[in-house]
């Protein structure tokens, strides 16, 4: 990839397509940032806009996704613990080292 970034249009357009292989590249050919920075563009207030994030996380491996996870913006990552289900987020937390998931629970509201 010469410096592109992925895009959040680009994101959405892949899921409404349900274009899983292409969804599952993206994590092979992008930097975990560029991917975080693109899902923390959808509105997390947006309901609509913010099922293709959980989506996201549902249809890649949680080796990918938890890497990513640990980029998201604490709005994100909230919002992911508070639609998914304990089992799911169980998976993405057995891929996440354990400095990031420290720095994640300390930045949990009380």
């Amino acid at each position: 990839m010469e410096n592109a970034k992925i895009t959040k249009e680009e994101i959405i357009e892949l899921i409404k397509a349900r274009d899983f292989t292409r969804i599952r590249e993206i994590f092979d050919e992008y930097p975990n940032i560029d991917i975080a920075d693109a899902l923390n563009e959808l509105d997390v207030e947006d309901g609509d806009e913010f099922k293709y994030v959980g989506y996201l996380f549902k249809v890649v491996k949680p080796s990918y996704t938890s890497e990513v996870f640990s980029e998201l913006d604490d709005d994100h990552r909230e919002g992911l613990i508070k639609i998914f289900t304990d089992k799911e987020i169980a998976t993405i937390f057995e891929d996440i080292n354990n400095d990031d998931m420290a720095d994640f629970l300390e930045e949990l509201p009380a």
